[in-house]
């Protein structure tokens, strides 16, 4: 980012402004005078200056291009074209590209701002319609007569008290909410109790198992121990725990053991009545 965007918002690659192609005006323009400003018709106006505005010189198409680009005073048929050298052929067919480019482009601009103030013109129109629409609009008798007034609001309670049957059906959205958070919150203090206690296995409760541990650690190293493969890198790990969580959420099982609708089906008798009746499908077809 350079040093001058701060005057364009600290924003770079903001292109400048495009130039006007005529400086001068093409045609006759008329400049509508400003009621409020200006001399009053009793003070001098200093001396040099005008009151009225000074209208710029108008420059035809033409006239610019005379002076801009003129035509040669000698024009070169083919023969004695043919006859100069091959740099002279080239300055000459140049020049006449140049000098036609222009003249499409003087053109070409010309329509483009006949075309803008076609628009400009529309648009002006248009507004004015609207203004005159809008000036001439008239509430009809029956909005006026609806209409409420501020002794109507007054007059009655600001807010609008619930019916009986709003407050009831409130009263039950409000209790299905609470009943809503709280299983929320029984089901993630059973999960979390599920899987401290699948993590439990993995913890150190007898001095067999910690011996076990201390040969361990000491036999491979601390280095090996910790940066082995029981240590993995801090990228490794987040992957482990994302695909650790897909899983358990795929197969509703918690720290590789059983989730909490394994727990409930097993409790409730469910996955009994599942496996009875697949034993009793077997045995039919075996019949």
């Amino acid at each position: 980012m350079g040093k001058n965007v701060i005057k364009h918002g600290g924003k770079s690659g903001i292109l400048p402004p495009a130039r006007e192609i005529f400086k001068q005006p093409i045609k006759p323009i008329t400049i509508k005078k400003n009621p409020n400003t200006g001399y009053a018709p009793n003070i001098p106006h200093p001396r040099g200056s005008t009151r009225e505005a000074i209208v710029p010189k108008v420059v035809t198409i033409e006239e610019k291009i005379s002076k801009t680009a003129p035509e040669p005073k000698k024009i070169y048929s083919s023969e004695e074209l043919s006859k100069l050298s091959a740099d002279q052929q080239w300055k000459i067919k140049n020049s006449k590209l140049r000098r036609d480019y222009l003249k499409e482009s003087y053109y070409q601009e010309e329509k483009n701002l006949e075309h803008k103030e076609k628009i400009q013109h529309l648009k002006e129109s248009k507004a004015k319609e609207e203004a005159a629409a809008a000036s001439h609009y008239e509430v009809s008798e029956a909005f006026r007569l609806t209409l409420p007034s501020m002794e109507q609001f007054l007059e009655g309670p600001i807010v609008r008290q619930r019916t009986k049957e709003e407050k009831r059906l409130l009263k039950l959205k409000r209790e299905h909410n609470r009943l809503q958070r709280e299983l929320a919150i029984k089901e993630q203090k059973a999960s979390d109790l599920l899987r401290l206690c699948s993590s439990a296995k993995n913890f150190i409760v007898t001095e067999e198992e910690l011996e076990r541990r201390v040969e361990e650690l000491y036999r491979t190293g601390p280095k090996a121990y910790f940066n082995g493969s029981n240590m993995n890198s801090f990228e490794d790990q987040q992957a482990l725990d994302i695909e650790k969580t897909v899983q358990e959420k795929l197969f509703g099982t918690v720290n590789e053991g059983p989730g909490i609708s394994t727990i409930e089906d097993i409790l409730s008798g469910e996955t009994e009545k599942l496996k009875n009746a697949v034993e009793d499908k077997v045995k039919q077809n075996d019949k």
